[in-house]
């Protein structure tokens, strides 16, 4: 093997050694520590519901731990040889050439992760109970399943057939069937992710970006108000000093994105404080952290914003297929939550996971995978209100302040109005049309 796979492999590997010192960017643990002594209210009148599901999981923040513990732990294997880390499993599903090879990775995979996966998920039952007890029967409504199932059907077609494109450019040829690792291969963007440097954490190169246009990310203003150290997804913000945000994933564009969410989750914690952390409607809190990795599809933001050279319709294309297999991912994690709060069963979740997973990439996954991909632990990730809300937000913010408008200091107001109210605002419960949608798979996917 040599080339373009053999560097995603050199990649992955020093990926994997810092992924075995940490998990989500900090050491363990990682849900107890960032709760610990935060002392964060949970009334369902004065914080709303969003905030007492978010102290619902803290509650069960020591077993949650234990689970991505015993997760970072577990060991797959190929073969006779042990591959590694389930991360590193995914990054060799992804490079894997060889279909019988990758069937065997899979299903080690798989067993590798079946016990932490069904812990994190009883768990997650136990939140349920919690925040029912508190007043507070649903972790997704029906408003969330609404979006969950427009934002599916709208994109069903022209992601199946530029997917389709996808894998034959990189490798696969249309007499096979897709694999889910097909579809992982597409989501992190090989090879249009080795054009987006540099491939470790991409937040200094963000932050020079914000600061050339006049929004800079040193501004304490409202760090006073939260705990000293928070962890959220994929970012963790220190206070007291010099703010820092870490981003763990893949390198490439994975790491971009992430990095580009932290930015929105940021905006949301300087402008608007700790509320940002208890929102009203998990939705809104998501809205700029929904919007900003939009970006990634926009070839002016990649040349001017990323500084990446080259950049091409192909990778574009890509970058938005990316997008749109995210925010299916997202909304076929919102079905299971919802079928999860009305049958309280793991192994109904289990089973829900792997055929709602299976719709969302076009191939069967590992119901396990399916599983975590719900992410229990976190109060919200990737709530297909908020997707769809981005979408509109961001064709208004191009109808009024031109194709460039994250580069013009008007747009600022706008941005800091919509952080501050992240903890107390509320999306309108059903998306007024899907066409900002449907033109934004026209404009980027060609379809």
């Amino acid at each position: 093997m040599a080339g373009p796979e053999r560097a995603h492999l050199d990649l992955a590997e020093r990926f994997a050694r810092a992924q075995r010192r940490r998990l989500l960017g900090r050491r363990a643990p990682w849900l107890a520590r960032a709760a610990s002594g935060a002392g964060l209210p949970a009334d369902l009148g004065e914080h709303g519901a969003a905030s007492v599901r978010a102290v619902a999981l803290a509650a069960e923040g020591a077993v949650i731990d234990e689970g991505l513990a015993r997760l970072a732990e577990a060991r797959a294997h190929g073969g006779a040889r042990e591959v590694g880390t389930p991360m590193e499993a995914l990054w060799r599903l992804a490079v894997e050439p060889e279909g019988d090879a990758r069937g065997a990775l899979a299903a080690s995979l798989s067993r590798s992760i079946r016990d932490p996966a069904l812990a994190l998920a009883g768990a997650f039952a136990r939140v349920l109970e919690r925040a029912a007890e508190a007043g507070v029967p649903e972790v997704a409504s029906e408003a969330d399943e609404r979006a969950a199932k427009l934002l599916i059907a709208a994109t069903e077609d022209p992601v199946r057939d530029v997917l389709d494109w996808a894998t034959v450019r990189l490798g696969r040829g249309r007499r096979e069937k897709l694999s889910w690792s097909d579809s992982f291969r597409a989501l992190w963007n090989r090879p249009a992710e080795l054009r987006l440097r540099p491939a470790a954490d991409p937040w200094p190169a963000l932050a020079g970006w914000r600061a050339r246009i006049g929004a800079p990310l040193e501004d304490d203003v409202g760090l006073e108000a939260a705990p000293a150290t928070i962890g959220w997804g994929s970012w963790a913000v220190r206070a007291g000093g010099k703010a820092r945000i870490g981003v763990a994933a893949p390198p490439g564009a994975p790491r971009w994105r992430l990095a580009l969410q932290s930015i929105g989750r940021w905006d949301a914690l300087r402008e608007g404080g700790r509320r940002a952390f208890l929102p009203a409607d998990p939705a809104s809190a998501e809205l700029l952290p929904s919007l900003w990795p939009l970006l990634l599809a926009d070839r002016l933001f990649l040349e001017r914003g990323v500084g990446a050279p080259g950049v091409d319709l192909d990778d574009v294309r890509r970058l938005a297929l990316s997008e749109l297999l995210c925010a299916r991912l997202g909304a076929a994690a919102v079905l299971v939550r919802r079928g999860f709060q009305e049958s309280r069963s793991v192994e109904g979740a289990r089973g829900e996971a792997a055929d709602r997973f299976r719709v969302a990439l076009y191939a069967p996954i590992a119901p396990e995978l399916g599983l975590l991909l719900c992410a229990p632990w976190q109060p919200s990730s990737s709530e297909p209100r908020a997707i769809l809300a981005a979408i509109g937000l961001a064709s208004e913010l191009r109808e009024r302040f031109d194709v460039d408008w994250w580069r013009n200091p008007r747009v600022w107001p706008e941005l800091r109005r919509i952080a501050s109210e992240a903890g107390t605002a509320t999306l309108p419960p059903q998306p007024a049309e899907r066409a900002p949608l449907d033109r934004w798979i026209v404009e980027k996917l060609g379809a």
